[in-house]
């Protein structure tokens, strides 16, 4: 990939690729894009083998002139006022298409996206090929778009597909070009950007705003615009958006334990989050500054490798979704798979350590708290559901463990696995961590739903860790025999495979000594009312 400068000379090199048919990454005052002949199928095509993108995600076109609206598109006069007033600047129109643009570019649709940017090289580059240029953000597909030449580098510095790059300096607008469908009835803004719902409302009164802005598009549904179907934005490590008071932010980052974290905050909350990799993104209320700042924000995030990205996002009402923050907002959403946490109200929530040898009566406790509003997590479950996902770190360490479907054979597993003390650990060491990790993932997207109050129920919570993820952890313990009956009964086995059962457990005492609560399952007393015991004396529960 050849680095050009913006000088006449390197912008007469990035023209001539264009005409071969080859792809060139382009400044623009969102993002930079990559750039190939709109009109040319096969350097379209080029485009998406470059960032690996679907076929149904529809490209913008780029223009230089206003004028030229009529050569790729059938505009009404409603985009002849929105040309006026907002080109070129960062305002994409959804327009029927002309037959000159071919159904690659458009995702097989009957109408094309179309924009004239404002940079100044970009315009220059367009003009002198003397072409219109399809241009999505140029990231590998699903990444955070690139607000700097270095990004765009860092994605495709050995990518085959993109011949030159022009470093035009650092995008000033930060997030992609608002996008406004002008087909099928009333004005419709389907992507955010910083020409706002406001502004367009100058033109447009009746502008509606799409639903798909701030929720996820039905798979059924198809993409009439970039951004609006496949998860966009999202840096490596898996990432959550928290809103609310920095104290309670603070707090909820925390129940998390020692994974890696990184927090990407407000200005003047770097200290708040000591301890963390933090990354501050501008000021709380200027929403223009978080839009330049965030897509560099997550790269940086993406480069510490870390387990977990937390990302400060603001309070949207009324007045700010017609502005910048909406668009902030979109992106966020995308980033972080629609998972936003209110941590005001997570601070109020409970999370409950549920452990204790088999046949204690676990199960049957969490019952007791899931009707008490409680959701339930069991860990055995979880690893049952996810230890397919898993074969390739099991087998890094146990050599072949799968079948010939990829499902993981976990007799085979057993058998190495149990074969020796120090494979033992190392199957703890991997399905330890990863049970926390989505455990972690589910209490996200629940509380992400307006559930705070959380059973984590296993035999084996102390030693995966979970004690630094919940408030508290209570133990159930039970003498041999109770625990004998309730194993045989709820398994349908016999003695001796029910205390095979308990074999290589621990014991009655570790549990107790490194619980916070013990409650005897015995005859005397209802296990609810324990239950209710320990929840009052915890005073945590609201």
């Amino acid at each position: 990939m050849q680095i050009l400068k913006n000088e006449a000379g390197d912008i007469a090199v990035a023209v001539e690729e264009l005409k071969k048919g080859n792809v060139v990454a382009i400044p623009t005052e969102t993002v930079y894009g990559l750039a190939a002949n709109a009109l040319d199928p096969e350097a379209v095509s080029k485009i998406f083998k470059a960032k690996g993108r679907p076929s149904d995600n529809p490209l913008i076109v780029h223009i230089a002139d206003a004028s030229d609206m009529e050569k790729f598109a059938i505009p009404n006069e409603i985009a002849y006022k929105l040309a006026e007033k907002f080109w070129p600047g960062p305002l994409t129109m959804i327009l029927p298409k002309r037959d000159c643009i071919p159904t690659a570019v458009t995702a097989g649709l009957d109408t094309v996206a179309i924009r004239m940017p404002e940079h100044p090289v970009a315009r220059e580059i367009i003009s002198q090929s003397g072409l219109p240029l399809a241009a999505p953000s140029a990231n590998i597909s699903g990444k955070p778009s690139p607000t700097s030449a270095q990004h765009v580098i860092d994605d495709f510095r050995e990518n085959p597909y993109v011949a030159a790059i022009i470093d035009g300096g650092k995008c000033k607008c930060g997030v992609e070009s608002t996008v406004l469908s002008l087909c099928n009835g009333t004005p419709c803004l389907l992507r955010p950007g910083f020409v706002t719902a406001d502004m367009l409302r100058t033109v447009i009164p009746n502008l509606k705003i799409a639903e798909a802005v701030l929720k996820e598009l039905p798979n059924s549904e198809k993409a009439l615009s970039p951004g609006l179907k496949h998860k966009h934005y999202a840096p490596k490590a898996r990432t959550v958006c928290i809103k609310g008071l920095c104290e309670n932010a603070l707090k909820y980052v925390k129940l998390d334990g020692n994974i890696k974290k990184t927090v990407i905050c407000f200005n003047g909350e770097e200290a708040v989050f000591a301890g963390c990799n933090v990354i501050p993104y501008g000021k709380s209320d200027d929403f223009e500054e978080l839009a330049e700042n965030l897509f560099d924000a997550l790269r940086q995030a993406d480069a510490l490798d870390c387990e977990k990205i937390y990302v400060r996002i603001p309070e949207i009402d009324e007045k700010s979704v017609n502005g910048v923050l909406l668009a902030v907002y979109n992106r966020l959403l995308r980033a972080a798979s629609f998972t936003v946490i209110d941590c005001d109200s997570a601070a109020k929530g409970l999370v409950i350590g549920v452990t204790g040898q088999s046949g204690a009566g676990k199960g049957t406790l969490c019952k007791i708290l899931e009707n008490k509003g409680f959701f339930h997590i069991d860990t055995d479950k979880v690893w049952h559901d996810m230890i397919d996902e898993c074969a390739p770190k099991l087998e890094a360490v146990f050599g072949k463990v799968t079948d010939k479907n990829g499902r993981v054979d976990r007799k085979i597993l057993g058998e190495k696995a149990f074969s020796s003390e120090e494979n033992l650990k190392k199957l703890n060491e991997i399905a330890h961590k990863s049970i926390m990790a989505k455990v972690s993932e589910i209490m996200d997207e629940n509380r992400s739903k307006g559930i705070f109050n959380f059973a984590v129920d296993g035999a084996a919570l102390f030693e995966a860790g979970a004690k630094a993820n919940c408030d508290f952890i209570i133990a159930v313990t039970a003498d041999w025999n109770s625990r004998l009956d309730r194993v045989k009964k709820r398994d349908g086995i016999d003695d001796k495979r029910a205390e095979a059962r308990f074999s290589g457990q621990k014991s009655e005492e570790f549990y107790i000594q490194n619980a916070d609560f013990t409650i005897i399952n015995d005859d005397i007393g209802s296990l609810e009312a324990k239950i209710e015991a320990v929840l009052a004396e915890n005073c945590k529960l609201k």
